[in-house]
């Protein structure tokens, strides 16, 4: 598994594979890989301890389309990038793609939403600093 940058968002590079599949890989393993590529793009902002913020951010809504079977062993790369914003929330998009062929293989969109003391509330601006850095310009 490697973590790229480029000028929009980061991809994630790794090999397919869970534990209890024989030829391909099951939709909790996509998720799996989803939900760790979210966590590499949020650990990856030049932010000093994201979690023990007083504002973090926390999944709100989650919706994940399958495309095609994902066989085990097979190069992925994932793609994450935040593509709106409001003035609790953010949307972060992720597409799973075969690293061979290019073929989709699922993609994820996710609303991820700011919260301090149990509460959603506005995204502070350190927090956009550090993701407009990240994926290089603002986020409409």
């Amino acid at each position: 598994m490697s973590n790229e940058s480029d000028s929009r968002g980061t991809t994630l590079v790794l090999r397919a594979g869970t534990d209890n599949a024989d030829f391909h890989v099951h939709n909790l393993g996509i998720e799996e890989i989803f939900f760790r590529a979210r966590n590499e793009y949020l650990g990856g902002l030049d932010v000093d301890d994201l979690w023990h913020q007083p504002v973090v951010p926390q999944l709100r809504e989650l919706l994940t389309r399958f495309e095609a079977e994902v066989a085990q062993g097979a190069s992925l790369r994932c793609t994450t990038v935040v593509t709106s914003r409001s003035r609790r929330a953010f949307v972060m998009e992720q597409t799973l793609v075969d690293a061979d062929t290019a073929t989709v293989m699922a993609t994820c969109r996710s609303v991820q939403v700011a919260v301090g003391s149990g509460a959603a509330v506005e995204i502070p601006d350190w927090m956009w600093h550090a993701i407009e850095a990240r994926d290089g310009g603002p986020i409409p």
